[in-house]
């Protein structure tokens, strides 16, 4: 049986995998706005659709970035909230054996 970590990875990955996939179709569509006979454009228009692509794009992996660092440091702040329970677990044990 899977844990919930195991789920929710899973199910990240199956979406990325999904989400992958439409994205690379979708920019096989716009690659087939390239036909000159078809469609006329200029080198500012080249500039102008990548730019917005690769502004969006940082974008995406910003918060990608920010949400896995948040979740880094919530992990960290569980760790020393239950490091910290065990030491004053530990020093009620020591003052209780030593009477206080």
């Amino acid at each position: 049986m899977a844990n919930a970590y195991e789920t929710k990875r899973q199910k990240f990955v199956d979406l990325a995998y999904d989400r992958l996939d439409k994205l690379v179709k979708r920019i096989e569509r716009l690659a087939d706005l390239a036909n000159t006979y078809a469609y006329p454009y200029t080198e500012t228009d080249i500039d102008v659709v990548f730019s917005y692509i690769r502004e969006e794009l940082d974008r995406a992996e910003h918060k990608f970035r920010e949400e896995l660092r948040r979740a880094e440091l919530r992990s960290r702040k569980r760790q020393v909230r239950r490091i910290g329970d065990v030491h004053t677990y530990l020093s009620r044990m020591g003052n209780a054996a030593a009477g206080y």
